[in-house]
């Protein structure tokens, strides 16, 4: 897995299993605009689950998405390295369990105002 020399590399480039942070699209309004409706925007971790050549299948906020291989391309993120609580927790699962309840109320919102 290669890294550019500010860390960053395309979400494409991910391997299975791997956290990752989302720092940027590099992409058009209308793409970025759309990524945020799902919930990716800088700042959040999500997972690679699948990469079978297609699109990539991701875990975020307790979901899956599935992203095609052209948008992972303009999808920039940078490795995690989890430290642990010691309580044995690792330091994302409570800023994990926020989000996911942040983004189940917006995900609400967005039904209920239609």
């Amino acid at each position: 897995m290669h890294t550019a020399s500010n860390g960053l590399l395309p979400l494409s480039m991910v391997g299975t299993g791997q956290k990752v942070r989302l720092v940027e699209i590099s992409a058009g309004t209308k793409l970025r605009r759309r990524l945020t409706e799902l919930g990716l925007t800088p700042g959040v971790e999500l997972q690679v689950m699948q990469d079978q050549g297609g699109p990539l299948l991701l875990s975020i906020y307790n979901s899956r998405l599935a992203v095609g291989r052209g948008m992972a391309h303009k999808i920039m993120v940078e490795l995690i390295t989890e430290q642990p609580h010691t309580n044995g927790k690792t330091v994302g699962d409570e800023a994990a369990k926020k989000m996911a309840r942040g983004f189940r109320f917006l995900t609400q919102l967005l039904i209920v105002k239609g």
